[in-house]
């Protein structure tokens, strides 16, 4: 059974399907790597604390003195 086409996510045209699209969900080249950009910028954000933040490394060097 054939799927209806569904639209690129960059520029909302219509993206055919999976075997005859090797850039798939995009309908093209430049769009995919239009959206990559994107998140290389930073312009798309997942909520929540970054990666790395919240603890495990050295305390800041204010709360180094008051323990020594």
């Amino acid at each position: 059974m054939k799927r209806p086409a569904r639209k690129c996510p960059t520029c909302r045209g219509a993206v055919p399907q999976r075997p005859e699209n090797a850039v798939w969900p995009f309908c093209s080249d430049k769009c995919r790597l239009s959206d990559l950009g994107r998140w290389l910028d930073e312009d798309y954000r997942i909520a929540g604390e970054r990666a790395g933040d919240g603890g495990g490394g050295d305390p800041p060097a204010e709360e180094q003195e008051e323990g020594t």
